[in-house]
């Protein structure tokens, strides 16, 4: 009997520490939605009843997870807390956690700046949470969940969260990041590649958003970052940032500090940021905000021939800790790079003779003409070194004595091997027109149409490419790919000229032979001569 009540005592021993244990804890599970990890700090501890979803907490005093004293200095010191006309701190006069409680509470919009400034002043964590995982149960109090997780590209870290128990604590994700937008602006549309001749100009758009959870955070630092390939000058007076719209919208330039400190020439790679320090100073930005940076480069005789392309690769950094205060630097993540390319091809044509290709033409003269898009009606301008294109002109070159060697003409001579280039050329329509034929051979009498054309897949999640590249001669197209190199060959043929019968052939030989006659004769009279006049 002695021992039954031993053993009654123990069990009624053990259920009183479950229900003080009942009593302590939350009646809800830790849920975390989201795939990072959250480390868990009580702000207030109190009580609650047994009641589950009754979220009032009684007996509030400071909980482990909060450096009290230096939270409350912060709190009175922060001008996000201040309210009222005149304007004051509204945790100025609080010294106890009640007392701080219950002023948050009747000031519930102020919850993100206290969640932040809580964040900054931690003490002990009671809990961790792994990404996508159902921790234990809490005990009562009202906690602030703290995202611990690394993130670099494409993620940034969780605003701070504030929950109480005696309800289910949901980790939910509220936030999503920037994203960066690299076009081409063709023709009053958005491109990912487009073709251009040398010398031509190309507008790019950087396109930036901003996060959902923007209002979270106290600073935000913003960097667009640019790489330009070999190949494209920019033109430092074309840059434009305009907010929410890319023509018509506010211009914040001032926002922004570009790195670039002098002209490029386009001869080598150049890489340039624009810098954004803090864009809390501008107060009309806010998550629906959307950036645009436009500028202008002009494509230089440096540019990469056929489907690599001329590249411009391009992305943005971004702040990506909504819990830090404005003091130190900021920690920061990248969007994923976005790329366009700007495609330029080469004119291949090989004079040769009209009944034996075998035999290649030197020393004819051509001009090359647009006969449509920007430079319709106008002549290509090369250098005579290097055959790039340097300009166009609307005056139509004429026939030169002396190829030349150097300098910019319009002339396009044949060289040994029957060959004359045009490097830099955009797709479109032309007309190649002799205006000196070979020696010997008759000029042509039309011109040659010819029509370059290009694929370009403009493929987003892919990045753009150049599919196809084809060459049409006078209605004739070639069915070869000339993607990979750029260069498009082709066949200029010219016919030799006409041999005439000669009517002086037998009138000469007569003339020599009636010659010979006479210097025979004479020959004969004078030795005749003088043997007579010997004998005398």
């Amino acid at each position: 009997m002695k021992n039954m009540k031993v053993l009654v005592a123990l069990v009624l021993v053990a259920m009183m520490s479950l229900a003080l244990v009942s009593s302590a804890f939350a009646d809800g599970a830790v849920v975390n939605n989201t795939t990072h990890t959250y480390n868990v700090y009580q702000i207030f501890s109190g009580t609650q009843t047994a009641t589950a979803g009754d979220t009032k907490l009684g007996d509030i005093d400071w909980g482990i997870g909060i450096n009290s004293s230096d939270f409350l200095t912060a709190l009175q010191g922060d001008s996000r807390f201040n309210a009222g006309d005149p304007a004051a701190n509204v945790f100025a006069s609080a010294t106890t956690a009640k007392q701080v409680a219950e002023i948050l509470a009747a000031n519930s919009s102020m919850a993100t700046a206290f969640a932040n400034v809580a964040a900054e002043n931690l003490g002990t964590s009671i809990a961790s949470v792994t990404g996508n995982a159902v921790s234990p149960e809490l005990p009562a109090g009202y906690y602030l969940f703290v995202d611990t997780s690394t993130v670099t590209t494409d993620d940034a870290l969780n605003s701070a969260l504030l929950q109480i128990t005696n309800t289910t604590l949901t980790i939910a994700k509220k936030y999503n990041v920037p994203s960066l937008d690299k076009d081409i602006v063709e023709n009053g549309s958005n491109v990912e590649a487009a073709d251009k001749a040398i010398g031509d100009t190309v507008t790019y758009e950087l396109k930036g958003t901003l996060p959902s959870n923007y209002a979270d955070y106290e600073t935000y630092k913003y960097v667009f970052h640019d790489t330009i390939s070999a190949g494209q000058a920019i033109d430092f007076d074309s840059f434009t940032i305009k907010l929410d719209n890319p023509t018509t919208g506010t211009d914040i330039s001032t926002l922004f500090t570009n790195s670039l400190t002098a002209d490029t020439t386009g001869s080598a790679e150049t890489t340039f940021t624009l810098t954004a320090s803090n864009l809390k100073t501008n107060t009309s930005i806010n998550a629906d905000s959307v950036i645009y940076v436009r500028y202008n480069v002009t494509i230089t005789a440096d540019a990469v021939i056929g489907e690599t392309g001329n590249e411009n690769e391009s992305w943005i950094e971004y702040s990506n800790n909504p819990n830090q205060t404005g003091s130190g630097e900021p920690t920061t993540s990248t969007t994923p790079h976005d790329h366009t390319l700007v495609f330029t091809y080469e004119l291949q044509p090989t004079k040769v003779d009209g009944t034996d290709h075998d035999t290649k033409l030197t020393g004819a003269q051509f001009v090359l003409k647009a006969t449509n898009g920007e430079h319709s009606g106008s002549y290509v301008l090369i250098d005579a070194s290097t055959h790039k294109l340097t300009g166009w002109t609307t005056t139509k070159p004429t026939a030169v004595d002396t190829a030349p060697t150097s300098g910019n003409t319009g002339v396009l001579v044949s060289a040994a091997g029957g060959l004359f280039e045009v490097y830099g050329l955009d797709s479109g329509n032309y007309e190649l027109e002799e205006i000196k034929a070979p020696i010997g051979y008759n000029l042509l009498t039309d011109p040659i149409e010819i029509v370059i054309a290009a694929d370009i897949d403009d493929d987003e999640t892919t990045g753009p490419s150049l599919t196809e590249l084809t060459i049409t001669v006078d209605g004739t197209p070639d069915t070869t790919n000339y993607a990979n190199t750029g260069i498009l060959p082709m066949t200029v043929e010219n016919n030799g000229g006409t041999t005439l019968p000669s009517t002086g052939g037998i009138g000469t030989t007569i003339f020599y032979a009636a010659g010979l006659v006479l210097v025979l004769g004479a020959a004969v009279v004078l030795i005749s001569r003088r043997k007579a006049e010997a004998e005398d």
